[in-house]
């Protein structure tokens, strides 16, 4: 009986143990450390990708900057151009305003 049972606990240990010797799972990180990465440096670009990158960005961009009126950062915006600065706001109203808003919306 004793026999039987350590057959029984070797059968389900042996291909555990085996198992947890995947050389996939050799050589990984075992300890990280914060703020800090580890892993494999990546591998630069080449002149081609980034390229093809560049020109995708700019094909999926000009999507949104032609045909929906939406307006970039530096430039082709819709706005007057003045060397005036526009006024800034004055935080007790902006705060009135918001706290109006606010009772509003409550129920």
């Amino acid at each position: 009986m004793k026999r039987a049972l350590l057959a029984a606990g070797l059968l389900v240990l042996v291909p555990v143990l085996l198992a947890s010797c995947r050389p996939e799972e050799q050589g990984r990180i075992r300890s990280y450390q914060a703020g800090m990465y580890q892993g494999k440096p990546d591998t630069p670009l080449s002149a081609e990708a980034r390229k093809a990158l560049r020109d995708r960005g700019q094909q999926q961009l000009g999507a949104f900057s032609s045909g929906l009126g939406a307006s970039l950062p530096g430039g082709g915006g819709s706005a007057p151009a003045s060397s005036e600065q526009p006024a800034k706001p004055d935080p007790a109203e902006a705060k009135s305003g918001l706290n109006q808003r606010l009772r509003r919306q409550t129920f």
